[in-house]
C-alpha cells in the first residue's frame, strides 16, 4: 500500500510525491477541558488476567501528597460488582494502586474477559482527594484481556485465537483522513464484523480515538500502526520515536489494540537488508515498545526483511494465485527464504519460531470499469471472479491454520485510485455481505 504524505512531511521536512490526496493541519478532534488547579492528567491501566488484578498508574498536576481513590465496576452473571483501591500521590505527582478482582467460576469468563465475541468493559472511576474535598474526577475503562505467544501460536486470553484481519486505511471521499462523523466510524466497524473479520490492521494511520472506543465497545481486534517516514535520517528517527511514544501513551488503555506495527515493508529503512545501523534502529523501536508496553505483541518490520527482535513472522504476498498456493506448504520457504519479491529476514537474522501470518494479500481490483482500475495484478471482470479469487487464497490460510495464526486481507475500502476494496469508497459492498462472511468468517474445528 502507499505511504502517508502528511507524516512523511512531518518527520523528513519534505515530500516529493503524493499517492493520495494529502492531509495537513488539525485533522483529529481537539478537546479542551476545564479543571481546578489540582487535577488528574493520566490514568494508565494494565490488566493482569492471570492474577485477576489491574495496576492503575495515575499522574496529577499540583497534587503532591494527595490521594487518588479508585473504583472499578463491572458485571458477572448479571450481578453488579465493584473493586476498590487507593493511590497516594508522591512528590513527583505520580501514584499507583492495584485493583483486585475476586476469583470466580471460570465458566463466567465470557462475562468478564474482553474478546471480539464478548467485549466486556470494566469501568473505572478515579477521584483526586485533598482531605475531605474531591478536586477532580475521571471516568475511564479497560478490558481484562491478554494477548500472548506460545509455541508459535497467538493466544487471546490464554487460548489459541485465529486473527481474521482486514487492512483498513481509514479514508473517506470528502473528508480524507478525518471521519465525517462518529456514526461513520461505527459503521466501518460494523461492516468489518459483518464480513466475518474479527480485527483490522489500521494501515499507516494513528486513528481517531473514537475508532478505538467503538472497537472496544463492539468487539474488534486492532493492530495499531505507525505511519512511515520517507527516508532514514536523524530527523526521521527522532520524529518516529516521539510520535510512537505518544501513540502508546494516548491509546494504552484500549483493549482492542493487541499489536503495535512499528515499521512496514522497510519503508524509511530501505537498506535494512544489509545496513546494520538501520537494523539497530529497528531493534531499538522494538525494545522501546516492550519497555513502554510489554503486554502487547510487536510486528517489527511488517511484510519482510525481519530482524531477530520480532514477535510475529508477518508476510506480504500479492503474487498468490490458484496455481501457486502450494508454496505455502513448505514453512522453510516463507520463513527463511523469500516472500513474493523480498527475503523474509534481513541479513544476519533468522526465523525463531514466531507465529506466522500473511498480513497483506489479495488486493483484487473490481469496480465494474477496468479502465484505470488499480489493484494487484489483473482486475476482476465480474463479481463471481472477484469472489472466486478471494475465496481460493483465503481458504489456504484457514485450512492451514496449524501453520498460520491468521491473515490480513487488502483492503476494506477503495482509496482514491485504488479500487481493490471489499467496499467502494462510499462504503457500498461490492458483493453481498453474507457471501463475504462465508469466505472470511468460515468456521473450522
Amino acid at each position: 500500500m502507499k505511504r502517508r504524505a502528511q507524516y512523511m512531511t512531518a518527520v523528513t521536512g519534505f515530500n516529493d510525491r503524493n499517492w493520495y490526496t494529502p492531509t495537513t493541519g488539525i485533522w483529529q478532534s481537539v478537546w479542551l477541558t476545564f479543571t481546578s488547579r489540582s487535577y488528574l492528567t493520566a490514568v494508565k491501566i494494565t490488566p493482569n488476567l492471570d492474577a485477576l488484578t489491574a495496576e492503575v498508574e495515575v499522574e496529577a498536576k499540583n497534587a503532591r501528597s494527595m490521594e487518588v481513590r479508585l473504583e472499578a465496576h463491572y458485571e458477572v452473571d448479571g450481578e453488579k460488582k465493584e473493586a476498590r483501591a487507593a493511590a497516594q500521590i508522591s512528590v513527583n505527582e505520580k501514584g499507583r494502586g492495584i485493583l483486585v478482582f475476586p476469583d470466580y467460576d471460570h465458566r463466567a469468563a465470557n462475562d468478564f474477559y474482553w474478546s471480539p465475541e464478548h467485549p466486556n468493559l470494566i469501568g473505572v472511576t478515579a477521584e483526586l482527594w485533598a482531605g475531605d474535598d474531591c478536586l477532580d474526577r475521571v471516568e475511564t475503562y479497560f478490558g481484562m484481556r491478554k494477548i500472548s505467544v506460545h509455541n508459535g501460536q497467538l493466544l487471546l486470553n490464554n487460548r489459541p485465537y485465529f486473527q481474521r484481519l482486514v487492512l483498513d486505511q481509514g479514508y473517506w471521499r470528502d473528508t480524507l483522513l478525518t471521519p465525517p462523523s462518529e456514526e461513520a466510524i461505527k459503521k466501518d466497524i460494523e461492516l468489518t464484523k459483518a464480513m466475518g473479520f474479527n480485527g483490522a490492521r489500521k494501515h499507516q494511520k494513528i486513528e481517531d480515538p473514537r475508532y478505538y472506543y467503538w472497537a472496544d465497545k463492539l468487539g474488534l481486534l486492532v493492530w495499531g500502526e505507525m505511519p512511515s517516514a520517507y527516508e532514514f535520517n536523524d530527523r526521521a528517527m527522532r520524529g518516529t520515536y516521539r510520535e510512537l511514544m505518544e501513540f502508546v501513551k494516548r491509546d494504552y488503555n484500549h483493549p482492542c489494540i493487541v499489536c503495535w506495527v512499528q515499521l512496514n515493508e522497510s519503508w524509511g529503512v530501505s537498506n535494512i537488508m544489509n545496513d546494520l545501523r538501520q537494523q539497530d534502529y529497528t531493534r531499538s523501536l522494538y525494545y522501546m515498545l516492550k519497555a513502554l508496553d510489554p503486554g502487547r505483541i510487536v510486528s517489527t518490520n511488517d511484510g519482510w526483511e525481519h530482524v531477530d527482535e520480532n514477535d510475529i513472522c508477518s508476510l506480504h504476498d500479492y503474487a498468490l494465485f490458484e496455481d501457486n498456493l502450494d508454496k505455502y506448504d513448505d514453512p522453510g520457504y516463507y520463513t527463511e527464504k523469500n516472500v513474493e519479491h523480498r527475503l523474509s529476514n534481513a541479513s544476519g537474522n533468522r526465523y525463531h519460531g514466531e507465529p506466522v501470518m500473511v498480513t497483506e494479500y489479495g488486493g483484487v481490483a473490481f469496480s465494474g470499469d477496468e479502465q484505470g482500475a488499480w489493484g494487484y495484478y489483473e482486475a476482476a471482470r465480474s463479481q463471481e471472479e472477484f469472489l472466486s479469487r478471494i475465496k481460493k487464497t483465503t481458504e489456504k490460510f484457514i485450512s492451514s491454520r496449524g501453520r498460520f495464526s491468521g491473515f490480513c486481507y487488502t483492503q476494506l475500502t477503495d482509496v482514491m485510485q485504488e479500487v481493490n476494496g471489499l467496499l467502494d469508497m462510499d462504503r457500498n459492498p461490492k458483493a453481498p455481505l453474507e457471501r463475504l462472511k462465508e469466505i472470511f468468517g468460515r468456521e473450522f474445528y
